[in-house]
């Protein structure tokens, strides 16, 4: 009977606006009921395909179109998860280079950036959730975009371009990089970055990114954009490798505008 009344609760919670809960929440709700059986009737809704455990402690109920194949995509319930847990977070890297016109470089694996300490990579079934942590996030580089169930917060597509080479080594690397950034063109406007940018972005990241930029006619006004806006936040460039290795070879081509040394040949027909 407990498991009963245990499971309507869960069925109903949607009908409130509410498609994740806690272990908390139902020991809160059901406070006579041991919390042994609690657990277990978790396990058995899980089973059921009736709810599925995303975190240690954190359920998500499986929405009716996602029942058959037994995984619910973790941007659903991500945003529900951080709060959760108490973290600035956002949708980074491929993930939110999809949102602005990179749909075919979307990846199997979820890939969010958050602050504060490190959270372990989930893995259940055929869905991936890595994470990244950074010191700081700045609210003012986040894109609020709208879910089936609610809102997730996804870099802006200056930042998404910024961190593809901050992490290229994660993603494929620079040419994979470069392509998707040429891709995300049209989404720019770095006539809008402001102070943020630039002291939360490394700087050798800038001028790789700056350079990156100027390779492709689709993206070629945003590099002389954002030099532009560099230069009037008194940023003072120094020669860099493009791709970052542990010692600084020499006599290789420089690009003199962005102080890039070129150690990586970058395909741009492709």
């Amino acid at each position: 009977m407990k498991e009963e009344k245990i499971s309507k609760w869960v069925k109903d919670l949607p009908k409130k606006g509410f498609m994740t809960f806690s272990l908390t929440d139902v020991i809160e709700k059901f406070p006579d009921t041991k919390r042994s059986t609690l657990v277990k009737t978790m396990y058995r809704l899980s089973e059921r395909n009736e709810i599925q455990s995303v975190w240690r402690g954190f359920y998500a109920i499986m929405p009716p179109e996602y029942a058959l194949k037994g995984e619910i995509p973790p941007l659903i319930y991500m945003d529900d998860l951080m709060k959760y847990l108490n973290k600035t977070y956002y949708i980074g890297l491929l993930d939110a280079a999809v949102f602005y016109g990179a749909a075919h470089q979307r990846s199997q694996v979820t890939t969010l950036i958050t602050s504060g300490f490190s959270l372990r990579n989930s893995e259940k079934k055929n869905t991936k959730v890595v994470f990244f942590t950074k010191k700081n996030i700045s609210p003012s580089l986040l894109e609020k975009k709208k879910t089936k169930t609610g809102y997730i917060y996804v870099s802006s597509p200056e930042l998404t371009a910024a961190d593809l080479l901050f992490y290229e080594k994660r993603i494929g690397g620079l040419q994979r990089a470069f392509e998707v950034i040429r891709e995300m063109g049209s989404a720019f406007d770095f006539s809008k970055v402001d102070g943020s940018f630039f002291s939360t972005v490394p700087l050798p990241v800038i001028q790789r990114l700056g350079y990156i930029l100027s390779l492709s006619e689709e993206t070629i006004t945003s590099s002389e954009i954002l030099y532009h806006k560099a230069k009037d936040a008194g940023l003072r460039f120094r020669f860099t490798l493009l791709k970052t290795l542990k010692e600084k070879p020499k006599k290789l081509p420089r690009n003199e505008k962005w102080k890039i040394i070129i150690n990586q040949t970058i395909d741009e027909d492709i």
